[in-house]
């Protein structure tokens, strides 16, 4: 979304200077320094009917300078009249009141500096504050503050108008600031308000392209009320139509929500956002089938090669986390607050167990545990022992585990014992064959990060009830799960209780398809808000198979996607409804150069008396009196074409098709037929 960035040029400086020097009084009238101290939650959040300390920075003083696009999350958080409740970025506090004593930090500390001209300090603060709230927020503040009877500051908050000024290659926002204050001191008895005009001269264009868009702009986003039900409910589904964007604008939404884009972000940007989501594992996609079941959704047992699987067990078959599991596992561990564990712990990370020389105290572990390494021996195989694995003499299973098998991000338990562990890792190296070894042999090495070290611990309990093997590397994973390895750290004083809130989101395309009560077993329940981990009425589930304990943690969003118009499958489970938010996507004439209005109108008239009409009567001379025109009329992106070509194409082999197909379902009655007929003979296609 556009805003002007600034507002002189509405006038002459004269007049500039006059209004916004009134504004700026009339801000610290109702905000003086002093006051900020005292400054409570109410006080300061957008999105009430008050003129709150967010309201003078978004609108009480737009005629000195603005703060961009009127998105309110750029305030870190803000009240929302839909779910009347504070909304908070994810990466402050969960707690609203936590989260703003963090703000309050900043903004007192960025007021004090700016009030003593302390420029130096300002950068620093720019620099420090972390995710609290935008960068142009954080500057607007040191604006206001800088003493008004004798600014230094250009009343500029973005980098990019900064750029309009003085050039695309200008490095940064406060550069721009350091050249405005250079300019000032070469030519100290020009009058600040006449300097600031004539810096700014270069935004005219650009303030006044904004402001012809302005109007369009400050329209209600229909993504924004999306993020709203998502948020208040952490599982919806978007149903419409075909072609009605429902999977179009889920990149926008889940970017949105982890705070990777803002409104007004093109499509390249949000698109970007989204794979590094995806590539992170914040993101998981699935679809839904008649297929699917529990044991690929939750957990089951699947066929392995004996070679991959746990050395105590010969069996042909492994307990595998499904789909929803894994993301559930990843948002838990992911929601935990800062910490060496944090970053790395993934939730299909391998678990091994490692012998280091023996289970004894002995220098090889002293070695490993001082210098943040495992090692291993077979050292008479030289560097690459490939043709011994392959031949399988001694040592093959050990060796093809640490070399081939074990991979960065993978974790490694430290054997004290046949029961007892005193360290436990992350691999952070791929293998290395050591030249120097110390005079202790074992020269192949791994790169770990020790997440704890300690006396020996006994994890017979984690390892249900088994022991330790003599083989010096092996997969325990089937029984010292990630879940496990996290809740022994936590116990360990590791990882620690959350402290904010990082989204992880499960997209579910025609979740309609499956089989709600097969795939989602016993944990249905859990997706509730207050069901959840941490949740007023927190629940929990045994699982089928692995017996483990499992909640959903409250970070996990789930955005469903549902074809109103398919006939295919039965009417959406209630049970799912009941847990669910469902927001409905409406075709609607696009604002494109290569939509074709015409036809959409003709198409959208065989369901409705008036296309142009927001919730129009259904027409029935065409439409079947079972059927509203919201679940079956055809959507917009169905009209997008570019040249008379894919116009053709589009026609002929997507929407006609569709078209006789509802016919012959008896969603259009008979008489539909000569309409379609007419409308291909008049738009000639």
């Amino acid at each position: 979304m556009a805003r002007r960035c600034i507002t002189p040029f509405q006038h002459s400086v004269t007049d500039w200077r006059t209004e916004a020097t009134k504004v700026w009084k009339d801000f610290l009238d109702a905000w003086p320094l002093e006051k900020l101290e005292h400054m409570t939650l109410e006080e300061y959040a957008i999105g009430t009917d008050e003129h709150t300390f967010s309201w003078w920075l978004e609108c009480g003083t737009l005629s000195l300078c603005s703060l961009g696009d009127c998105s309110p999350d750029k305030h870190g958080i803000y009240f929302s009249k839909k779910t009347e409740d504070y909304w908070v970025d994810h990466r402050l506090d969960p707690d609203p009141l936590v989260a703003f004593e963090r703000l309050k930090r900043v903004i007192v500390a960025t007021a004090q500096a700016a009030s003593t001209n302390n420029w130096e300090r300002l950068k620093e603060l720019e620099n420090e504050k972390g995710p609290v709230f935008s960068s142009v927020v954080q500057r607007k503040i040191a604006i206001l503050y800088q003493p008004i009877e004798a600014p230094f500051l250009l009343p500029v908050t973005s980098y990019t108008s900064m750029q309009t000024i003085y050039g695309k290659d200008l490095p940064s926002w406060a550069e721009g600031e350091e050249r405005f204050m250079a300019l000032r001191a070469k030519k100290p008895k020009t009058d600040y308000w006449d300097a600031a005009y004539a810096v700014m001269t270069p935004l005219l264009a650009h303030d006044a392209d904004a402001m012809a868009d302005e109007k369009a702009d400050n329209e209600p986003d229909a993504t924004e009320e999306m993020l709203d039900l998502l948020r208040f409910r952490k599982a919806i589904v978007l149903q419409g139509a075909p072609g009605t964007g429902k999977t179009y604008v889920v990149p926008e939404l889940v970017a949105r929500l982890c705070g990777a884009t803002k409104r007004g972000d093109d499509r390249t940007k949000v698109m970007e956002a989204y794979k590094k989501l995806t590539a992170e594992g914040r993101v998981v996609f699935t679809t839904f089938h008649p297929s699917l079941d529990y044991e690929d959704f939750v957990e089951g047992w699947k066929p392995v090669d004996p070679a991959d699987d746990d050395a105590t067990a010969g069996r042909e078959f492994q307990l595998e986390a499904g789909i929803f599991k894994r993301i559930c596992e990843s948002a838990a561990i992911g929601n935990e607050a800062p910490s060496a564990s944090r970053e790395t712990l993934r939730a299909d990370a391998r678990v091994w167990k490692v012998s280091l020389a023996n289970a004894q105290e002995n220098s090889l572990r002293t070695d490993c545990l001082k210098n943040n390494r495992i090692r291993i021996g077979w050292d008479e195989y030289g560097e690459d022992p490939t043709d011994e694995i392959e031949a399988k003499k001694s040592g093959a299973k050990p060796l093809n585990a640490f070399i081939n098998r074990m991979a960065v991000g993978d974790v490694v338990v430290s054997c004290r014992s046949d029961t007892c562990t005193d360290a436990v890792g992350i691999v952070t190296g791929d293998y290395e064959w050591l030249d120097d070894d110390g005079g202790l042999g074992y020269r192949r090495s791994r790169s770990v990060r020790w997440l704890w070290k300690g006396e020996p611990m006994s994890v017979r309990e984690e390892m249900n009830g088994y022991s330790f093997t003599r083989s010096t590397v092996y997969s325990i994973s089937r029984r010292f799960t990630i879940q496990k390895v996290k809740d022994f750290l936590k116990a360990r004083g590791v990882m620690k209780t959350p402290t904010i809130e990082v989204p992880y989101v499960l997209v579910i395309d025609e979740i309609n398809r499956g089989n709600i009560a097969k795939i989602f077993g016993e944990l249905i329940t859990l997706l509730e808000v207050d069901k959840r981990e941490g949740g007023a009425d927190e629940e929990s589930a045994t699982l089928a198979y692995s017996k483990d304990r499992f909640t959903v943690p409250k970070n996990l969003y789930v955005i469903g996607t549902m074809n109103t118009a398919d006939r295919s499958v039965g009417s959406l489970d209630y049970a799912l409804r009941r847990r669910f938010g469902f927001y409905t996507l409406h075709p609607t004439v696009l604002d494109h150069p290569d939509f074709e209005t015409a036809l959409f109108r003709k198409v959208s008239s065989l369901f409705v008396e008036n296309p142009d009409v927001e919730d129009s009567a259904p027409n029935r001379e065409t439409l079947s009196e079972e059927f509203d025109p919201a679940d079956v009329r055809i959507g917009h992106s169905y009209f997008l074409m570019a040249t008379p070509a894919v116009r053709r194409m589009r026609w002929r082999y997507e929407v006609k098709p569709l078209l006789l197909e509802y016919v012959r379902d008896g969603v259009l009655k008979p008489e539909a037929l000569a309409r379609i007929r007419a409308m291909e003979e008049e738009l000639d296609l």
